[in-house]
């Protein structure tokens, strides 16, 4: 991250630092997927997934013009991401391909649906396996969150998809997104009228795996010494995410502020969903991909 990103916002003595504008990044887990006897990066949604995702997409409220789908190498993350940026601009079964048809045809220049290897499951090694066995359980999220690291660094495991490997690399897509959000606000300031109509935001639908940013969330709130909200999650979500399901990240910057916001929810008491939200810094991103090297460190140099 470059220096200026890594600090607040400052924005140059001659602007007024009136105007507030917000990168929402929006994570979920991908609808359900077909079973089907190919690649793995191949299998894509099945109908009733598409249609569940379609519907996310209608309540959502999604602006594409100021949005972008991004996905992992898995077509499924990119199905479910684009129909939910989409919402009713396409059918409700339509598949990627049919979605990049319609897109083409409002967008005349670059794309709207992209691929994030950060968003990506880990291999399938030791401690992948390990991880697997557990969702049958109802055990797989709390194996990740409470296992996973020492056992990578006990087997010498350098490619499974482990806690901190799982919330650096979450932390370092969103700290791209902190670059992004210090040239949008530039733009906003030097011409307030060209996304006011947008309410001066850029928007991202990001398609991910089960597991993925539930890591991401249990290290944000260790960092902030969370323990209880910590626990918390971890009870209610002891095999990760459902279907759909996800966590928010707004990057606000107003003047020379910027606030990151993380949003989630857990059940409470009689099962409803109570929303939680976290405010926490630049610094926070940077332990976490900190960690996540340090990390990788110890489990390279384990014999």
């Amino acid at each position: 991250m470059s220096e200026r990103t890594s600090r607040e916002f400052e924005p140059s003595k001659e602007q007024e630092p009136s105007v507030e504008s917000t990168v929402a990044l929006r994570f979920m887990r991908h609808a359900e997927k077909e079973k089907l006897d190919i690649p793995d990066d191949d299998i894509p949604l099945t109908v009733p997934g598409r249609m569940n995702a379609w519907r996310k997409g209608t309540r959502t409220h999604a602006k594409p013009e100021v949005s972008v789908a991004v996905g992992s190498p898995k077509k499924r993350t990119r199905e479910t991401s684009a129909h939910v940026m989409l919402g009713s601009r396409v059918a409700p079964h339509a598949d990627l391909e049919e979605m990049e048809r319609e897109i083409a045809r409002f967008l005349k220049v670059g794309k709207k649906v992209m691929t994030d290897e950060r968003l990506n499951l880990g291999a399938v090694g030791p401690v992948g396996i390990e991880t697997n066995k557990s969702y049958d359980e109802n055990a797989y999220f709390r194996y990740l969150a409470e296992k996973s690291d020492l056992r990578a660094e006990e087997l010498h495991d350098l490619e499974s998809g482990t806690l901190k490997r799982y919330a650096g690399n979450v932390a370092e897509l969103i700290q791209h997104y902190l670059e992004i959000s210090d040239a949008f606000h530039g733009v906003v300031e030097n011409d307030s009228e060209k996304y006011k109509k947008y309410s001066n935001r850029l928007e991202r639908y990001l398609g991910t795996h089960v597991g993925i940013q539930e890591s991401f969330i249990v290290k944000v709130l260790e960092k902030l010494s969370e323990d209880t909200r910590r626990r918390v999650f971890i009870e209610a979500y002891p095999n990760g995410f459902a279907e759909l399901q996800g966590m928010n990240i707004d990057i606000s910057t107003h003047g020379r502020e910027r606030t990151i916001f993380l949003t989630y929810e857990v059940p409470d008491k009689s099962g409803h969903p109570k929303t939680e939200r976290i405010m926490f810094g630049a610094d926070v991103l940077e332990q976490i991909i900190e960690e996540r090297y340090q990390f990788e460190q110890a489990v390279a140099e384990k014999e």
